[in-house]
């Protein structure tokens, strides 16, 4: 199991897995929510924002559209997770952090690798 921290609020949530093979992510308190999305999800997920700069889009009710969040929201699961799933893209090297709000979506797997 790995903990992380969220990229705005810096909370701490953990999960098993990784993107090839599926999530687990164990989040809120004491960690007593769960959710998961395959590896299935995880692959649709990067192939619609491929070589594209995305809003990450944390709000729990309204996350804008065209964002992560939304795009998580309607193909996932109703609960927002775009703030447990960008930390993990981010530690898997499929996407790095452009600002608080936004990533990019490297197009290849760097393993954590920062790019210039």
């Amino acid at each position: 199991m790995y903990e992380m921290k969220t990229v705005v609020k810096k909370k701490k949530f953990h999960y098993k897995g990784s993107v090839e093979s599926g999530l687990e992510i164990y989040f809120g308190k004491e960690l007593k929510s769960k959710v998961e999305v395959n590896s299935f999800q995880l692959e649709n997920l990067l192939d619609y924002y491929k070589n594209t700069i995305a809003v990450i889009g944390t709000s729990r009710t309204t996350p804008p559209q065209g964002s992560i969040g939304s795009w998580l929201i309607n193909n996932v699961t109703k609960q927002a997770i775009a703030s447990y799933i960008i930390p993990i893209l981010i530690k898997e090297g499929y996407v790095r952090l452009v600002d608080n709000s936004k990533v990019e979506f490297i197009g290849s797997k760097t393993n954590g690798i920062k790019l210039s």
